[in-house]
C-alpha cells in the first residue's frame, strides 16, 4: 500500500529525541514520513530528519497537532495526496513501538470497508472542560484516512474551515473529540486497530487507564507518554494510581523499547515529583516475576476472600491485585528478611 504519514513533533528546544526518531524509523518501513514540527530544528536534529529520508515542515509554534496537520495537508495539496492509498496522522505523544508494526497493518489493510481507522478510541463521557458531552472518537494520536475520504469535499472542507486551537481544550473540543462524529455522520466508516469495547463499562480512556492490558494482550504496539507524568490525582481518579508503573514494569522486562532513554528525555521538560508519582520509585515491591514462592516455606499466609460488590473500575483492579497477592507478598517478605538480616 502506498502510505504517506504525518508525523507530528514538538520539543522546546528544537530537539528529536530518541523515542521520536524510533517510531519514525518504524512508521517508514510502511510509508513515506513527513515530518512537521513546531517550532525551529537544532541544527544536528534537522541533519537527522534530511538523513532519515523525511521531508520536513518547521513551522510556528500555533494550533497544536491540529495546526501541524491541517498546514501539512494544505501544504502538500489535494493534488498531491490523491497519489497515495493512505494517510495517517500521527503524533509524538505515542511512544513505541514496543513490537513490529506490521501485524497492525496487515491486519487493517485486510478491512478495504473503513474510509478511516484508528489505534484507540475514547469513549463518550459527560466533560466540562471539554465542552460537555464528549462523544466516542478515535484519538487523534494516531488516525489513518483512506481515499474515499481524503479525496472528498468533506474532508477538505474540514481543514479549509478549522479554525485553529488557542489552548489544550479546544485543541479537544474543535478536532479530537469532533473528527469521527462528523466524518460518520456523512457515511464514512471507521474503526480503531486495538479493541476495547468490552471494557468500556470500565474506562473511557483505556490507553491512559490500563495501558499494560493494552499491550500485553490486545497487541497495542504504542503507549502515551503522557503516561509517566500525568497528573496524579487524575490517574486516581481512573485507576488504582498503579498504572504506569505496572506498564513500564512490563516494558522493561517484555520489551526491547529504550525505557531509559525516554525518562531521560521526560526529565528535560517534566518535574521530577510528577514521574516519581506515577511510577513509584519509592514502591519497595517489584513487578511479579512470574514464579510464586511456597509461602508455608516462608512463614506466611494469605487468606483469600470473596471478592466484594464493587464498582466496574474497582472491580477490575481487584481482580488484578488478587491475582498477584501471593507474588508480591513473597517477595515483600524476602525483601523485609533482606533488610532485617541487614540491620543485623
Amino acid at each position: 500500500m502506498k502510505r504517506l504519514v504525518i508525523y507530528f513533533h514538538y520539543d522546546p528546544t528544537g530537539c528529536i529525541d530518541t523515542a521520536c526518531r524510533i517510531a519514525v524509523q518504524a512508521v517508514q518501513k510502511y510509508g513515506r514520513v513527513v515530518f512537521v514540527t513546531n517550532g525551529t530544528l537544532a541544527p544536528a536534529d534537522r541533519v537527522w530528519v534530511r538523513q532519515s529520508g523525511a521531508g520536513r515542515i518547521e513551522r510556528e509554534n500555533v494550533g497544536f497537532d491540529v495546526g501541524a496537520y491541517r498546514e501539512a495537508l494544505l501544504t502538500l495539496g489535494r493534488e498531491k495526496l490523491a497519489e497515495y492509498e493512505e494517510i495517517v496522522l500521527m503524533n509524538y505523544t505515542l511512544a513505541g513501538p514496543v513490537c513490529s508494526l506490521a501485524a497492525m497493518f496487515t491486519a487493517m489493510d485486510a478491512r478495504p470497508e473503513l474510509d478511516f481507522w484508528g489505534l484507540t478510541r475514547h469513549y463518550a463521557m459527560q466533560s466540562r472542560r471539554f465542552g460537555g458531552a464528549v462523544p466516542e472518537h478515535l484519538q487523534s494520536h494516531f488516525i489513518a484516512v483512506r481515499p474515499r475520504l481524503f479525496n472528498s469535499d468533506d474532508f477538505w472542507s474540514y481543514w479549509q474551515k478549522m479554525a485553529l486551537p488557542a489552548s489544550y481544550e479546544q485543541s479537544i473540543i474543535r478536532h479530537e473529540t469532533r473528527f469521527t462524529p462528523y466524518f460518520a455522520a456523512r457515511g464514512y466508516a471507521w474503526d480503531t486497530y486495538v479493541q476495547t469495547d468490552d471494557l468500556k463499562p470500565v474506562f473511557v480512556n483505556p490507553i491512559m487507564a490500563c495501558p499494560r492490558e493494552l499491550l500485553a494482550n490486545r497487541g497495542c504496539p504504542f503507549f502515551k507518554r503522557r503516561s509517566l507524568f500525568t497528573p496524579y490525582a487524575d490517574e486516581l481518579r481512573r485507576t488504582d494510581g498503579l498504572a504506569a508503573r505496572e506498564l513500564c514494569d512490563y516494558v522493561t522486562a517484555y520489551t526491547d523499547f529504550p525505557l531509559e532513554l525516554l525518562l531521560v528525555s521526560l526529565l528535560k521538560t517534566q518535574p521530577l515529583s510528577a514521574l516519581a508519582q506515577n511510577l513509584h520509585w519509592c514502591y519497595p515491591v517489584g513487578a511479579p516475576t512470574g514464579e510464586t514462592p511456597d509461602l508455608n516455606e516462608l512463614g506466611l499466609r494469605l487468606l483469600h476472600y470473596e471478592q466484594p460488590a464493587a464498582d466496574p473500575v474497582t472491580d477490575w483492579y481487584n481482580r488484578q491485585a488478587a491475582a498477584n497477592a501471593d507474588t508480591l507478598l513473597a517477595e515483600a517478605a524476602t525483601l523485609f528478611e533482606k533488610i532485617r538480616c541487614l540491620a543485623c
